[in-house]
């Protein structure tokens, strides 16, 4: 593991350490030594099992009892400490529903407290890594705004969840918007052999761009799950979103999304912004939509005023027109495609 996380970094990548702190299979040959005594149990002493898609069962593992969290802290430790991860990943916590435990010798005192020990759980973890690693962070799978405390970084299938009813994933990001989401980069129906053919959804082109797009316009980051990438095509669209998604990042950063809220006219397109306050304070405007020419937007500054303006390109700072008036400032972004523009702010209005 150590020469793979290397080769990793030697390449530019990052680190992102997988464990499931949830299940136990029933196979493992600790199931008898260690897993039994963990495992959650009904009222009547029978073990809470699961199935997955290859026919394993799982035994659903109690967050209270005190073994199982020890053992999870030391492997986060060591995952920070010995080979630097950036990221460590508790899979299932905040998206499979929660147990109630009735065994004996777990530390908890009613079996209904599912997200209490998870945050026990969290918090043991979080503070074991703390003490070694100053960089290294938590993201588990699920969104869930108790856990962003220890777990910043909540993985969702955005293909599955995002509704244009519900706007998940923008009203998420809008009220907790400390949270980093994380999704991942879907693939073509068309692609032969995945493998993620049975776990992750694949759709047309349009419909997996637009995902990604949707995305990015919320700040998320991403994953490639998948190691299938003979759709060339494809792929080097999707590099391109995700190389404008870089280039987001020091923007972003420390920037409060505030979706459309100060969107007052968006030309047809589908606008979101994020504001930075401080000094140099700004507004991102991220677009998409429409047709392939440039259409004025106009952006609400809450009292402030605009210095200037700019579109982000992998080519560099492209300079924008900008006017300005009492309520707000338009500029003019290219539609058509997903664009970035920054506004920059003087000026000591309220947000």
């Amino acid at each position: 593991m150590t020469s793979a996380y290397e080769e990793i970094r030697r390449s530019g990548g990052h680190i992102l350490a997988y464990t499931n702190p949830r299940i136990f299979s029933l196979r493992s040959i600790y199931w008898q030594r260690m897993g039994e005594s963990l495992a959650t149990r009904t009222a009547s002493g029978d073990v809470h099992k699961e199935s997955y898609s290859d026919g394993a069962d799982f035994a659903v593992v109690c967050p209270a009892a005190s073994a199982w969290r020890g053992l999870f802290a030391d492997y986060a430790e060591m995952l920070a400490g010995q080979y630097s991860a950036d990221l460590i990943y508790f899979d299932q916590v905040a998206s499979a529903p929660p147990v109630q435990c009735f065994a004996g010798g777990h530390e908890h005192y009613d079996p209904g407290l599912w997200n209490t020990h998870y945050m026990g759980l969290l918090d043991e973890a979080a503070n074991r890594v703390n003490a070694v690693s100053r960089d290294a962070s938590f993201c588990i799978e699920g969104c869930g705004d108790l856990f962003i405390r220890r777990a910043p970084f909540q993985s969702y299938i955005g293909f599955m969840i995002s509704g244009t009813r519900f706007n998940f994933p923008e009203l998420f990001k809008y009220t907790f918007p400390e949270a980093v989401q994380a999704d991942v980069v879907y693939y073509q129906e068309e692609t032969p052999g995945s493998m993620y053919a049975d776990f992750l959804p694949s759709a047309k082109r349009p419909t997996i761009r637009a995902c990604l797009e949707r995305g990015i316009m919320v700040g998320d980051f991403f994953g490639v799950m998948d190691q299938v990438l003979d759709d060339t095509e494809w792929w080097a669209e999707a590099q391109d979103l995700l190389r404008l998604r870089r280039l987001m990042a020091p923007w972003i950063a420390r920037a409060k999304f505030r979706d459309s809220a100060d969107v007052i006219e968006g030309g047809g397109l589908d606008v979101r912004t994020f504001q930075r306050e401080g000094s140099p304070s700004h507004v991102v405007v991220v677009a998409r939509g429409g047709a392939d020419e440039e259409i004025p937007v106009r952006i609400r500054l809450h009292g402030r005023t605009a210095s200037g303006a700019f579109a982000l390109t992998e080519g560099g700072q492209v300079r924008l027109a900008m006017s300005q008036a009492a309520d707000g400032v338009s500029i003019s972004v290219r539609a058509g495609t997903l664009s970035v523009s920054i506004i920059q702010l003087d000026g000591d209005g309220a947000a």
